[in-house]
């Protein structure tokens, strides 16, 4: 898997939201991402001695699209919520992308269950899955050459 760094520009960039425990199927798709000309930030861009909260508040917030990849461990992560809960109220642009089969908590099931999503783990073949990744709405706004 060959990452990009962070991106860490002024152009519309995808902020990706994940839980740690998840990091290998993640970072399989956030490369994929980059390779295909996306702009991401991931939290590898966070310098060692940063306050974090603050850190990742200013990253949503310039963000143009944020994406959640939601599993059991991203449910039982209280950062991973609190970073969904904030995008909820500063971005236009939110896309859940399940990486396994789980069961939203009421609350979260009532933010967010008219939120775009993708089931990930339905599809086989890789490219279905990019293909149908790619067709969620505005989320070319944070592709180009840079």
């Amino acid at each position: 898997m060959s990452l990009v760094s962070a991106y860490n520009g002024d152009k519309p960039f995808a902020f990706i939201s994940y839980s740690h425990k998840d990091t290998d199927i993640v970072l399989q798709i956030v490369s994929q991402m980059q390779a295909d000309g996306f702009r991401v930030w991931y939290d590898e861009g966070i310098k060692p001695g940063t306050d974090w909260d603050e850190f990742i508040a200013s990253r949503i917030n310039k963000s143009s699209y944020f994406i959640a990849f939601l599993s059991e461990n991203y449910l039982n992560s209280t950062n991973c919520k609190d970073e969904m809960n904030y995008a909820r109220d500063k971005s236009d642009n939110i896309l859940l992308v399940y990486i396994e089969p789980v069961s939203m908590p009421s609350g979260m099931e009532l933010r967010f269950g008219r939120s775009q999503a993708i089931h990930a783990y339905n599809y086989e073949v890789k490219a279905e899955f990019f293909e149908k990744f790619y067709l969620s709405e505005n989320i070319n706004i944070c592709k180009g050459n840079d």
